[in-house]
């Protein structure tokens, strides 16, 4: 996307405190591995960049001259000039060298006069929980707040046109994040057939949007950003299925100790109450503690076959990891499992 002599300013790169460029100091302890994989693509195209983490403001105006004057020779002729891109790493808490007014001025400086956002994800916070406080989730700032602030700077008709999001829901999501997750599955044997994948996650905005442009089904867990009780505020991202947490869509035939198996409820997102005959088209069979906090971290997941909901109750009855072969499941946030046959 980036042709030779591009300029790249990264947003979140845990750099060192003084500017970088990474062609010829090397990379802090500190630094993210982002270096590396950068250059695993294409070591030739990406050496050819000029890649900073921080700029001073003389640098940032004469990167701004430079690509407004870049844009305005390129609709003249047509030549393919360098382009300026701010890069926007964030997804969590960034070290201060990373996130400041200054490096903001910088990056407001590039996206005036051209220069493309490139970022992460919408998600506009990140859930958190104090055991302290129960069940509240307090908000942590998400990459997309971060991007939201970034893309008031430019006029409407610029961000239009160079604002891409390579997360789940975002304009490039489908290509750089949903269809790499899906040859990943198809790597572990899945036939790649969206009809035959679930996309579940917290966010309408992010996950849920994701599920919906793809032509997958989705199901909201109410665990993390949003609720059942937020769904009119995105009518064109409607949840197939809502479950209260992660830990919920374990099939109470799956869940061998009884209190747990007692408080197993789904409400669908429309009908608000699923029974348990509808039940049976959402068996994920999986061994999971259906506590709270496993429930929201979902750290140790495994998850089996998913019947799909166009099976008559014969085809479904009997052992459902036999019915389901390669079907899969695709967990919003940092979750992509495949389904093997439950055994």
């Amino acid at each position: 996307h980036l042709p030779r002599g591009s300029r790249v300013l990264i947003l979140g790169g845990g750099s060192a405190p003084q500017p970088c460029d990474i062609a010829t100091e090397p990379s802090p302890p500190s630094a993210e591995n982002w270096r590396s994989l950068l250059r695993q693509c294409n070591a030739s195209l990406v050496d050819s960049w000029t890649i900073r983490t921080s700029l001073t403001d003389a640098e940032a105006k004469r990167w701004a001259v430079n690509t407004y004057e870049g844009s305005l020779r390129q609709s003249y002729d047509g030549s393919e000039s360098p382009k300026t891109a701010v890069a926007l790493f964030l997804d969590g808490s960034p070290p201060p060298q990373d996130w400041s007014y200054s490096l903001i001025t910088q990056a407001s400086f590039l996206l005036g006069h051209g220069a493309e956002l490139v970022y992460t994800s919408d998600d506009p916070y990140i859930s958190s929980y104090d055991e302290a406080h129960g069940e509240f989730v307090f908000p942590l700032p998400g990459p997309g707040m971060f991007a939201q602030m970034l893309i008031k700077g430019m006029d409407p008709e610029s961000a239009s046109k160079r604002v891409f999001c390579c997360g789940k829901g975002g304009n490039r999501g489908k290509e750089w994040m949903v269809n790499s997750a899906v040859r990943l599955l198809c790597k572990q044997g899945h036939s790649g057939d969206f009809n035959k994948i679930v996309m579940v996650g917290d966010s309408f905005c992010t996950d849920i949007r994701a599920g919906v442009e793809c032509g997958m089904r989705t199901c909201l867990v109410g665990s993390g950003i949003d609720s059942v009780a937020t769904r009119h505020w995105y009518p064109y991202d409607p949840a197939t299925w809502y479950a209260p947490s992660i830990g919920q869509l374990v099939p109470p035939s799956f869940v061998f100790d009884d209190a747990a198996a007692a408080e197993l409820a789904l409400v669908d997102a429309t009908d608000e109450v699923l029974s348990q005959e509808q039940l049976r088209y959402l068996a994920l069979a999986a061994m999971i503690t259906a506590t709270p906090s496993v429930a929201r971290t979902a750290s140790y997941l495994a998850l089996s076959a998913l019947v799909t909901s166009g099976e008559t109750e014969e085809e479904v009855s009997g052992d459902p990891g036999h019915q389901a072969g390669d079907e899969s499941i695709l967990i919003g946030g940092r979750f992509h499992v495949n389904m093997p046959d439950y055994p």
